[in-house]
């Protein structure tokens, strides 16, 4: 990813953190924090088994969409990877 947005002269910046869940990165305050500092325009986020296997996914969905209205507040759009 770093690769492809340096070709396009595009600014990049990475989080990943293996094995967090959507849940760990909205409670611990990571997933604010780092667009907060980064402002970035665009983010992605790209969840794996844990997150669709974990006991919360009942409310998945509201947590997808606080990530989305958090990340709205700073302009920064998620994309689902």
């Amino acid at each position: 990813m770093r690769k492809l947005a340096q070709d396009a002269g595009l600014e990049f910046f990475g989080d990943g953190r293996p094995s967090t869940r959507l849940d760990q990165w909205l409670d611990q305050g990571w997933a604010e924090a780092r667009i907060a500092e980064f402002r970035p325009t665009v983010a992605l986020v790209s969840l794996g088994t844990n997150d669709a296997g974990s006991n919360f996914s009942s409310t998945f969905s509201d947590r997808a969409k606080a990530l989305v209205a958090m990340a709205a507040r700073y302009g920064t759009t998620i994309l689902w990877i």
